[in-house]
């Protein structure tokens, strides 16, 4: 959810429950979110230029920052893929973070030709970006690393 107030944009990280329909958490977050990722009681979620929101779910009504890792751009959106964080992170390309409980490890910095926005997990161990001028790649995680792959254009 996004909230306009003084001039500053805020989102929300709101929790909703299916059989009520229902909001029954909700917490606050300062810039513009986009995508989440739930591993386990921690919630990712894709902070615009504020990086990397690390949310304690465990208790569904009573959500909790816990930290917030820097990006060098603006995280749009991030995907989980074994113990590790994939994030894009607009102008910057892909980010690669190992997770490490409540703490997350850069391992990999991957460039792209454009601003990555979102990703979309394809079958495993594939995924797509897709690109701020419409394009999109696709890529492949292996041995813990995301690799570019390659498509002929016959």
């Amino acid at each position: 959810a996004l909230e306009a107030h003084r001039g500053n944009t805020y989102s929300a990280l709101q929790i909703v429950s299916l059989k009520s329909n229902r909001a029954i958490g909700f917490l606050k977050l300062e810039g513009n979110s986009g995508g989440i990722a739930i591993n386990g009681r921690l919630a990712y979620v894709a902070n615009g230029s504020h990086g990397i929101a690390v949310v304690d779910i465990y208790d569904l009504t009573i959500p909790r920052l816990l930290s917030r890792v820097a990006t060098m751009d603006y995280a749009s959106d991030l995907l989980i893929l074994d113990d590790h964080l994939i994030v894009a992170d607009r102008l910057a390309g892909l980010k690669v973070f190992q997770i490490q409980g409540e703490s997350l490890q850069l391992t990999q910095t991957l460039p792209t030709a454009q601003a990555a926005i979102q990703i979309k997990p394809l079958q495993p161990p594939y995924f797509s970006i897709s690109f701020k001028n419409g394009s999109s790649a696709l890529y492949q995680w292996y041995n813990n690393k995301v690799i570019t792959v390659e498509l002929d254009a016959q």
